[in-house]
């Protein structure tokens, strides 16, 4: 029988926790619906979504279409096997992208227990970010190009950007890891592609063969950058999403909060980076330095950014945790019967796996209430089926985190107020959406101007606008349940 040792069992373990998590996340009514329907009608009239579909504030607004190519991926896969079919997939990826991480990790450190331990960290810093949406695919992305660097395998990087720039703005992310890299081989010090399985070691001398090597791959990868239906106008589409989401309050474009879970993940991990650092007296090289500096400046800037620090930071956790364990000693040869124990355990892990499927996990008892379900309990499936029964066509105040399930759901005739592609609509109409919401003097009025007559509000973010619409005689309850309220005008809405 082959020899099934422990450090073999804990990374099989750290890999079986992302696919374990990941496959079970229920779909959230935020990203991935929106995404969804421009693919459906994508494939339905042969020709990318290049203007707003959905929102009459944004009707037939233009706007760079960054993810073309998933949300053709998500039709596809929507197609050929449901959602059920999306979710797994997209639990593959995300499992290849942290089994790359463990690879580079172990390269660098020579440890299995450490790649397991720093692939592990890695994982959980980023959980709360890896929900199906397009940025999943630069996961995968943006650890190949990693893997490839600590490889000394260039060619293939211009081929990845020339995919990455049609899938997700973060393609701009493995230009940087090429232009530090870059930078680093100037010195004669190489970072990742540096790496040896001597702890702190780094490579000198055969800098210009490199230099000259990563020169051409960043360059090529740039040239690549504009193989896509923008061309260089995708830098300045890139340049503008974050400064309008911040405008328009999107808060995972907020700076992370060590009183919420990713941001205390994160100032917890970058301690932690830090005290080693300090205790191990490791000297990082300059593109060691640039990197701990770009990703952490990312990281204080937006909380959606920890989950690139803690893929950027592990080859320097595994640098850092082997200069202090030293190289793993051989296994010792123990009983047969040890062995068996580790397939043995290896085998109930992939059952319970297996039964996490989406095909099967509804009726798995073995498996969280709340995991069972295909869709988060949060998403508006009955309100937006009471929505969808309203007789003709509707023009229908939002909760914006439901806009793209509504795209999704409701017919052409019924047209949204807003959805999560802020950056299509102009600065007032968000205005105007903050002031209702909150229950502003003028909210009548504003829904008169914006000629509203079907209201679909949320008992949590509309929580101070929902008591004045009941009380307004110009609006009557359709449907409720324990998420919001479904409301009609009485009359026509005309503005003033």
């Amino acid at each position: 029988m082959n020899r099934f040792s422990i450090q073999r069992l804990w990374v099989f373990v750290v890999l079986a926790c992302c696919f374990g998590y990941v496959v079970a996340l229920p779909l959230d009514p935020y990203d991935y619906w929106l995404y969804l329907k421009n693919g459906s009608v994508a494939h339905a009239t042969k020709n990318i979504v290049d203007h707003d579909l959905y929102a009459f504030t944004a009707a037939g607004r233009g706007f760079i279409n960054l993810q073309w190519l998933t949300e053709a991926a998500y039709d596809w896969a929507y197609r050929t096997g449901g959602i059920e079919l999306s979710a797994f997939l997209h639990a593959v990826v995300m499992t290849l992208a942290f089994a790359l991480l463990l690879a580079i990790v172990q390269r660098m450190s020579g440890n299995l227990r450490i790649a397991a331990g720093v692939t592990f960290l890695c994982f959980i810093l980023s959980a709360t970010n890896l929900a199906l949406r397009p940025q999943g695919i630069s996961v995968i992305f943006f650890a190949a190009t990693l893997f490839l660097l600590s490889a000394r395998r260039y060619w293939p990087i211009p081929l990845i950007v020339a995919l990455w720039v049609n899938c997700h703005g973060a393609f701009v992310l493995g230009l940087a890891m090429v232009g530090i890299e870059w930078i680093g081989s100037l010195s004669g010090l190489q970072w990742i592609s540096g790496a040896s399985t001597s702890p702190g070691a780094q490579v000198q001398g055969s800098s210009r063969p490199h230099h000259k090597a990563l020169f051409a791959t960043l360059a090529l990868s740039v040239v690549a950058s504009l193989l896509n239906p923008a061309g260089v106008g995708i830098y300045k589409m890139v340049a503008g999403i974050e400064a309008n989401s911040r405008a328009n309050l999107l808060t995972e474009w907020d700076p992370p909060s060590i009183l919420e879970p990713t941001g205390f993940l994160f100032f917890v991990a970058l301690l932690l980076l830090l005290v080693l650092h300090d205790r191990g007296r490791l000297k990082w090289s300059n593109a060691q330095l640039l990197t701990f500096l770009f990703f952490t400046l990312m990281a204080l800037r937006q909380q959606r950014s920890v989950i690139w620090w803690g893929m950027g930071m592990a080859p320097l956790f595994a640098l850092e945790f082997s200069n202090l364990c030293g190289s793993e000693k051989p296994p010792p040869r123990g009983p047969a019967r040890l062995w068996i124990v580790n397939w043995a355990f290896a085998g109930i892990v992939f059952c319970y796996l297996v039964s996490s499927t989406p095909w099967l996990k509804t009726n798995n008892p073995l498996v969280p209430g709340i995991k069972q379900r295909l869709v988060s309990p949060d998403t508006p499936v009955q309100l937006a089926g009471s929505l969808r029964d309203l007789p003709g066509p509707r023009r229908i105040f939002n909760n914006l985190g439901w806009g793209g399930y509504l795209a999704w759901k409701l017919d052409e005739q019924k047209r949204i107020f807003c959805h999560s592609l802020v950056f299509v609509f102009p600065s007032t109409v968000m205005g105007d959406y903050l002031l209702i919401s909150n229950g502003h003097a003028m909210w009548e009025e504003l829904l008169a101007r914006y000629k509203v007559d079907a209201l679909i509000l949320s008992k949590v973010d509309q929580r101070l606008l929902i008591p004045l619409v009941m009380k307004s005689p110009h609006w009557r309850i359709t449907y409720e349940d324990e998420l919001g309220v479904v409301f009609e005008a009485r009359r026509p809405m005309n503005a003033p």
